[in-house]
């Protein structure tokens, strides 16, 4: 092995071991001696095969990555590990596919494609359960990333503004998110049908039961049919509890059925989901 090519596979042991947090002594372990590591991370000794690949097990790196000739680390690394990103992604764990991710000691841009949609799932999923400090981190993280890849991420980000205005104005999102600068987006979205109960579309044909539910009793409180709507609005709350939760949701039913209860001077009825949706408010702070 000559010179130069001893002193690139030094550099890149060294660079490795300290990305990786390890001492000379940690790397050595009991196979080889801290002086003979440190020998070969200067470019002074060569290491046998067999030393090779115990610093390459112990570095999580390919064999092949060490004796390149180049130094592309993110693909030799990407290369071991990419299946099991897809994998976890595929799977919707999508924290796990960010962890995989962020192990790596770059990002290009398929990784950043995947870490934008994948945080965007993770906002979504926030949004949902109601905890909107965490929603806000995941969505900004998914813009963060969608700006660092040349892949086309319109949809994701779109679908980010989307749940963003939900997050940072629960009671009135609209206030946050211009819809109509997203429409072609978002009509190609997954979630397409939260996109025209946000904007209350009533001519659109809902498939979503509660969301067909609501935008039907929204319909007859304009009329001012007041106790149909509320009959329409307990049945989506039960629908959005036992089928598909989502705290925002369930929070702008009850909004309206306590306002229904109100134009009726039924002001115990009011009051009970006055408390139910201030609960939720609370509760929203996680």
């Amino acid at each position: 092995m000559n010179k130069e090519i001893s002193n690139m596979l030094g550099e890149k042991i060294k660079r490795l071991r300290k990305m990786r947090g390890m001492t000379q002594a940690d790397l050595a372990g009991d196979y080889i001696t801290r002086n003979m590591l440190s020998s070969i991370e200067n470019g002074v000794a060569n290491p046998s095969l067999e030393t090779l690949k115990y610093i390459a097990e112990r570095l999580y790196i390919s064999v092949s990555y060490l004796v390149s000739d180049k130094d592309d680390l993110l693909f030799y690394e990407k290369e071991e590990v990419i299946n099991n990103i897809y994998r976890a992604y595929s799977a919707g764990n999508y924290s796990a596919c960010i962890n995989l991710i962020s192990n790596l000691s770059s990002t290009d841009d398929e990784l950043n494609y995947l870490l934008a949609s994948s945080y965007l799932e993770l906002g979504k999923k926030n949004v949902a359960s109601g905890a909107l400090i965490s929603a806000k981190k995941h969505l900004k993280k998914a813009f963060e990333h969608a700006s660092l890849t040349r892949i086309e991420t319109a949809n994701i980000t779109a679908q980010a503004s989307m749940y963003l205005s939900i997050s940072e104005n629960i009671q009135a999102p609209l206030l946050e998110f211009d819809a109509n600068k997203f429409a072609d987006e978002l009509n190609n979205a997954m979630d397409y049908e939260l996109y025209k109960y946000l904007t209350l579309d009533f001519e659109h044909t809902f498939t979503t039961p509660n969301y067909s539910l609501h935008i039907e009793a929204k319909k007859l409180i304009k009329e001012r049919n007041y106790q149909e709507a509320i009959k329409l609005l307990l049945n989506a709350i039960e629908l959005t509890k036992n089928e598909s939760y989502n705290a925002f949701i369930i929070f702008s039913i009850y909004t309206d059925i306590e306002n229904c209860y109100k134009q009726l001077y039924d002001y115990e009825k009011a009051y009970l989901y006055s408390t139910k949706r201030m609960t939720l408010l609370e509760n929203f702070k996680a």
